[in-house]
């Protein structure tokens, strides 16, 4: 039995904003300021459109975890 299992991915039924502090890319996670605090954050659909760089917003779709779903605003 595992104690770190991967949690189902939530989604939000009311899509707020973020704004990214620390890259986002398709494979690695960055960081998020929502609501005055800094959440770890990646991408809900993988596009291969590049990362998502600092100071840019970003639509939070749900969370997986302690990770929040972003997508680009």
């Amino acid at each position: 039995m595992s104690f770190f299992t991967r949690s189902n991915p939530v989604m939000f039924p009311l899509q707020s904003t973020g704004v990214v502090i620390k890259p986002i890319t398709d494979g690695c996670a960055g960081l998020v300021n929502f609501k005055s605090i800094p959440w770890r954050a990646k991408l809900y659909q993988v596009s291969g459109g590049g990362p998502i760089a600092d100071g840019q917003p970003v639509v939070i779709v749900g969370r997986e975890g302690n990770v929040l779903l972003v997508e680009p605003a």
